[in-house]
């Protein structure tokens, strides 16, 4: 089988190749734009990264500690402010990093009680059936059947899933072949509704299941970079890794979405692979 993750490890990464970083004060693998612009005080430490690109500016926050200690940024509309002048050149402000990944980090829900006892619950049935071959064979004949049970929901308009059901993808989704499955809903009338449904599954993992949204997280990163949205693909890949620093998938699709490759030779990976597994059922 030609595997994506096959196919991107063909890549061959450069010795100084760009990579991300889980400081969230060093951004250029996590940013849309090619030039960069940092405001740092003369007292303290650096405090805001500002990335141009396509016309836009979008800033990236310091959120450590001691960030900024001596006093408060310039204002917008003071002449000494980095942001004013990229707005007096041209430059429109973007959504800051913060309110795009809100689209895919844990929320704090009303029900978090019920969605954190169906992780419990669906993670301790998923591990025992994975103890032996055919119940790894069992599960991942499930996952199949859910992935396409979901995506056919959120084609047709959903825009959640029941507790169990979520749980079950959520934990599902860590075996390979059933990513790979994942990766095949990046057909144009699909990535709409495919990236729906993986934001809505990695918002699902939350504490202490953040590092089981690490495969959702690269499902969702493909689908933006199939759309065209670099900031919102690089920002998810950066949390995977963050949370992973060896997923070995999140990083490769890094590299590819830093070195320009073309979505479109992954498309066509996902496609073989889809044959093969149809061909199989």
């Amino acid at each position: 089988m030609v595997r994506a993750r096959d196919f991107l490890a063909l890549i061959q990464r450069p010795r100084n190749s760009p990579t991300v970083s889980s400081d969230s004060t060093s951004v250029p693998s996590s940013a849309p734009g090619r030039s960069w612009h940092r405001t740092i005080p003369t007292r303290g430490t650096k405090a805001l990264t500002l990335g141009v690109g396509a016309g836009r500016w979008w800033a990236y926050d310091c959120d450590l500690p001691g960030c900024s200690e001596t006093g408060l940024l310039p204002a917008l509309d003071d002449p000494n402010s980095a942001a004013a002048q990229l707005i007096r050149l041209g430059y429109s402000p973007g959504r800051r990093a913060s309110e795009i990944a809100k689209e895919f980090q844990p929320d704090d829900a009303d029900n978090a009680q019920h969605q954190r006892r169906a992780l419990d619950n669906e993670g301790a049935a998923w591990s025992r059936q994975c103890l032996t071959d055919e119940g790894q064979d069992a599960v991942l004949s499930a996952t199949h059947a859910l992935l396409e049970s979901a995506m056919g929901a959120f084609r047709n308009g959903a825009t959640e899933l029941a507790d169990d059901i979520a749980a079950r993808l959520i934990h599902g989704l860590h075996d390979e072949l059933a990513h790979d499955h994942g990766m095949e809903f990046a057909e144009d009338d699909d990535l709409p509704h495919a990236r729906r449904l993986w934001a809505f599954l990695a918002r699902r993992c939350i504490p202490p299941y953040t590092d089981a949204a690490v495969p959702v997280l690269t499902l969702f990163a493909w689908i933006a970079w199939r759309q065209e949205d670099l900031v919102a693909a690089r920002l998810a890949l950066r949390q995977a890794l963050t949370t992973n620093p060896h997923y070995e998938l999140a990083h490769l699709l890094n590299y590819a979405i830093n070195s320009e490759v073309d979505p479109q030779a992954l498309l066509q990976t996902a496609r073989m692979n889809r044959a093969r597994r149809l061909k199989r059922t």
